[in-house]
């Protein structure tokens, strides 16, 4: 892959248009629009937006779930240079108006909602000081009609050229927020340049064509969803598939229908797509390839992912602040070795191993903090220049908070999150090392290790398991399988069975709001 200088999104759109104007590039519910059609939609938006006062640097924020209409803003926005912010779709009434109010955002587009998140009331009451408008895109009909495409003038046709011809690469090209798993979302601001070349990397490891069909499962507020499926896809002229929600029936019902080729998700979404009732009545066959990334997993069930939905799996390592990609693995990799490591740093940026304190490269085989340099880097945190410093070094390296270990040949295997390292009577203990070990068991469905504190060591190690319904498991038997496997001092302390561990709405675990169950339980 070679990196594209000076393209924006809009431009690497117009691209896509001239090869596959006539090629599908969006499916919902079985109706469909081809890159033409999905070019002239969102240029009569883009003007309509640039009557309204929109223009290069306004902030708009789109509280919606993954359909068509979202798609289309999103896309219009971009090549005005408007900046979307994408807010996440469990938030309350009160957080998007708090976060709305930081962020600054002068138009607030909305749709129905999400589960049982009513936005059309939600938003309501939304009131700051900075919002001009807020603009309802819900319900599944089209916001453009075939007659309103027909009646733009001249006039208004060049005014949106001199808007797009405004916008360049190193400009922002959205703002997305961190998962706030473990404390207050932060908003990251990207570039054009930056998420235009992760998408291109992204198609390419997935070795994506016009060909292929993708089908967006996870939510467009995740660095994963937008870089990974919606940009990757419009990189190279494939279809963007929307199911009509994330429940498996929809998704199965979407990849028949569609005859999907490739799907990237979290574990915890392959995991309930396996385990589905619905499975067995629709025909998947046509799954080709996708990344599994955003949550750590276990080798056997990298390996039952492929099976059971008989598809080519790539691991991958991806981070908000990285504009998502950061590794992943080779696309005719034997799987025994890919599903043990997270692959390679992908090209044109630079990865390093590096020891917390004072920095300097680690060895091979030895475990410090993954860190990146290059075209993926954040700009910063919105309006948070600490926050931004402490993450991005005076060498303009990215430190990521993952820690992990490099092997011979350049793939980068995960140990865990800095912040969760647990130090244990002045030992260091990687909690996604013993998590996988517990993972391999059969009855565990989804496994947390967390550090508590303890008078004697500083810190024990409790190890959150949840088990496949009728299974039952020991606390003796999760710590004699660790006891197997590693040393004695990484055995946990406690073992907290429960019925489900907590998530947020992008596949992770929330780390907070576990912490509270376990001090609930006297831990």
């Amino acid at each position: 892959m070679d990196i594209v200088n000076g393209i924006t999104i809009g431009a690497m759109f117009e691209a896509t248009v001239k090869k596959h104007a006539n090629r599908n590039a969006v499916e919902y519910k079985s109706q469909y629009w081809n890159y033409k059609q999905l070019d002239e939609i969102t240029d009569y938006m883009a003007i309509q937006f640039l009557k309204k006062g929109m223009k290069k640097g306004t902030k708009a924020a789109l509280w919606v779930y993954n359909r068509p209409n979202a798609l289309f803003v999103l896309l219009a926005l971009e090549k005005i240079g408007a900046i979307p912010v994408m807010l996440h779709t469990s938030w309350k009434a009160e957080s998007v108006e708090r976060y709305l109010d930081f962020i600054e955002a002068e138009y607030l587009f909305y749709d129905e909602g999400y589960l049982e998140q009513n936005f059309i009331e939600f938003t309501k009451s939304i009131l700051t000081t900075s919002l001009k408008e807020k603009v309802y895109i819900g319900s599944d009909r089209v916001l453009v009609t075939e007659d309103a495409l027909h009646q733009l003038s001249k006039e208004e046709r060049n005014i949106l050229s001199d808007a797009k011809a405004q916008v360049q690469c190193e400009d922002t090209d959205m703002i997305l927020f961190t998962s706030g798993s473990t404390g207050t979302a932060k908003g990251v601001v990207t570039t054009h340049f930056s998420r235009v070349n992760n998408a291109f990397a992204q198609a390419e490891f997935l070795r994506a064509s016009y060909e292929d069909v993708f089908c967006v499962v996870l939510p467009m507020f995740h660095c994963f969803s937008m870089s990974g499926n919606i940009m990757a896809a419009l990189s190279c002229g494939a279809c963007i598939s929307f199911p009509e929600s994330r429940r498996t029936k929809h998704v199965f019902r979407c990849i028949e229908s569609a005859k999907v080729t490739i799907l990237t998700a979290v574990p915890t979404f392959y995991s309930a797509l396996i385990a589905s009732e619905w499975r067995k009545g629709y025909d998947y066959s046509s799954l080709r390839t996708g990344a599994i990334g955003g949550a750590g997993y276990s080798s056997s069930f990298f390996h039952k992912i492929e099976k059971e939905l008989d598809m080519k799996l790539i691991s991958s390592l991806g981070l908000t602040e990285a504009t998502a990609g950061i590794t992943a693995s080779r696309y005719d990799e034997d799987s025994e070795k890919s599903a043990h490591h997270v692959g390679a740093f992908l090209p044109h940026i630079e990865g390093r191993i590096l020891k917390q304190n004072t920095l300097e490269a680690c060895a091979v085989g030895e475990v410090g903090e993954i860190c990146v340099r290059g075209y993926n880097v954040m700009k910063e945190y919105y309006r948070l220049p600490e926050e931004t410093a402490k993450a991005i070094d005076e060498n303009g390296f990215l430190h990521t908070g993952d820690m992990g270990y490099q092997d011979v040949e350049g793939n980068v295997h995960l140990t865990g999150r800095c912040k969760e390292i647990i130090i244990r009577g002045g030992e260091n203990v990687f909690p996604g090392e013993i998590e996988n070990v517990i993972s391999e068991l059969d009855e565990v469905v989804c496994v947390k290790v967390l550090g508590v504190k303890d008078v004697h060591y500083g810190e024990e190690i409790c190890a959150c398991v949840s088990c496949k319904e009728g299974a039952t498991l020991s606390e003796e038997q999760v710590q004699e399988q660790v006891r197997r496997h590693l040393a004695k001092y990484k055995i946990p302390r406690y073992v907290i069975f429960m019925e489900q561990l907590p998530f947020m709405g992008n596949g992770k675990i929330d780390v907070t709001k576990l912490r509270e169950m376990i001090e609930a339980k006297g831990v």
